[in-house]
């Protein structure tokens, strides 16, 4: 697999790149969701989500996926989750955003396998944020 696009959150005044993909756990278990279109080996989910921490909750704000010709394209909130246009509480995820934050160690051409110099680990419970750590690692250990 190629190395992947990372979705993008907002959290305490940065915007991080993400080593997470929040919303596929909420496709794999809802009943209906649009199809999303195959967008090119470096997207192969097909979309990208934008995603904000306020509150200590966890929002998904934004919908948009790349074409294989690389133009960017937007989709509505709406179009996943009817009548929410503006942001979307992310109730079903429960888990550890892993976020990149600092430089490229080394590139690896495949998925989310690069390393980086550190990350911040976000542990969220359906939706809530309850704990931070920074660490070398990409998992939590």
């Amino acid at each position: 697999m190629t190395a992947q696009l990372h979705e993008t959150l907002d959290y305490q005044g940065q915007r991080y790149s993400m080593i997470s993909t929040p919303l596929s756990d909420y496709l794999t278990v809802a009943k209906e969701t649009p199809r999303f279109l195959f967008s090119g080996f470096h997207l192969v989910r097909g979309y990208l989500g934008h995603w904000q921490i306020l509150d200590q909750h966890l929002y998904l704000t934004d919908l948009s996926h790349t074409s294989i010709m690389g133009e960017h394209c937007e989709m509505s909130l709406g179009d996943v989750f009817p009548g929410y246009d503006e942001r979307v509480f992310a109730h079903w995820y429960s888990g550890t955003l892993t976020l990149i934050d600092g430089q490229l160690k080394q590139y690896r051409h495949q998925g989310f396998a690069s390393d980086y110099q550190q990350y911040l680990l976000l542990q969220i419970e359906r939706g809530k944020l309850i704990g931070q750590r920074h660490s070398k690692n990409k998992g939590p250990a």
